[in-house]
């Protein structure tokens, strides 16, 4: 029985403790925290300041998810709207954000959870014949379940940090601030951005 679990057991042990090793979980951002204090913009013809910072994900410590941001040509900013006037502003109904001569769309919460979601690229099924397939079956179906768990978990963790505070449909009261994430369609982090008033 001893002989059996050191055959058995202690390999199985290690590849559970290796997957979790390989899978990450997702590390909060916490955008009220962020220090702005080196991007800040005062947008033209109003009261309003915008202050914003890139690469918040890889700062947080966490790795899976700037590869996704590369993949995708997204960038997760966390961004703070400041109202030094009597006008209330509204985002992203008032503002236009432009990047060399483009103007950036950001993408909804909807879209931003969907895009950085984790999948597993092996879905296939192991057909079990003999007790050789059973003990190679669990060698790969356990570190698959575990690193599947772990990924579900870090993909929920980010998705409602989005939800909380992202930054789609806020409203910036007179003498008010809001901080909070938005992601927007910018391939390298880093590029000069420029925010401007619609006039309504």
């Amino acid at each position: 029985m001893q002989m059996k679990f050191l055959v058995f057991g202690f390999p199985l042990l290690f590849l559970i403790v290796f997957s979790t090793g390989c899978a990450s979980r997702y590390h909060l951002i916490e955008p009220l925290s962020v220090d702005f204090d080196h991007r800040v913009d005062t947008i033209p013809g109003t009261s309003f300041a915008v202050s914003w910072r890139y690469d918040v994900l890889k700062e947080a410590g966490n790795r899976a998810y700037p590869r996704i941001e590369k993949q995708q040509g997204v960038s997760l900013l966390a961004v703070r709207l400041e109202n030094f006037g009597e006008d209330t502003l509204l985002f992203p109904e008032d503002l236009l954000i432009i990047a060399g001569e483009d103007t950036l769309p950001p993408f909804y919460v909807e879209e931003t959870i969907a895009m950085f979601e984790r999948r597993n690229k092996n879905d296939g099924l192991i057909t079990v014949t003999s007790f050789y397939d059973l003990f190679v079956a669990l060698f790969i179906m356990i570190p698959y379940a575990v690193n599947e768990g772990i990924k579900r978990n870090a993909n929920n963790d980010m998705a409602a940090e989005l939800e909380d505070y992202y930054l789609i449909y806020s409203t910036v009261l007179p003498g008010k601030k809001v901080a909070g994430l938005l992601a927007l369609p910018v391939v390298r982090p880093g590029t000069p951005l420029k925010f401007f008033y619609r006039k309504r």
